[in-house]
């Protein structure tokens, strides 16, 4: 057991490690997160003209986004995203199309976000907030006052044409292939 735990600080020392050399900067030891990006699902859901975010305050910033969150370890991306879903808005879900792909790492490195966006239509559920600390609100915004918002990652520029042209272009998204021999 002892061997197995020194076995996996040495990979993550050399993951570590990786990052410094590539990026030319410092990081701590400590600053695990690094080694691994963290990857992020998120719904793009459309209903009459409208796009279904969520707003964020988090030290004194107001933004929005498409709602959803983090996979977790062993969980596959669309159980991660009915289940974000059902958090964040007590919607259900049926999950489509992976659409757009997008990475978030700031200059200094300090974090690295995997963004994939797929589409999404209501399947059940009553809209309600969840009690997430940094959520403030959900609804529907009009498409047409999406460029006045704070919007991250501001994928907007592909996001409406996609909505607009009835998302012509997606990514086969194929699941959990993991198969016992």
């Amino acid at each position: 057991m002892a061997m197995d735990m020194e076995k996996k600080r040495r990979t993550h020392q050399r993951r570590i490690e990786k990052v410094r050399q590539r990026s030319g900067q410092h990081v701590s030891a400590d600053a695990s997160r690094l080694a691994v990006p963290r990857v992020r699902v998120a719904a793009v859901i459309v209903e009459k003209e409208h796009l279904l975010l969520v707003r964020h305050q988090k030290q004194g910033r107001t933004y929005w986004l498409l709602p959803g969150g983090g996979a977790e370890f062993g969980e596959s991306l669309e159980s991660a995203l009915m289940r974000e879903l059902k958090e964040e808005t007590n919607l259900d879900i049926k999950v489509g199309h992976l659409i757009i792909v997008n990475d978030s790492i700031p200059p200094d490195r300090h974090r690295h976000v995997v963004n994939m966006c797929f589409t999404a239509q209501i399947a059940g559920g009553e809209m309600k907030l969840g009690n997430e600390k940094r959520l403030i609100e959900a609804r529907f915004v009009p498409l047409k006052r999406l460029p006045e918002l704070t919007f991250y990652p501001d994928i907007r520029h592909v996001l409406l044409p996609s909505i607009r042209n009835g998302f012509p272009n997606h990514a086969a998204y194929l699941g959990n292939l993991w198969k016992d021999d």
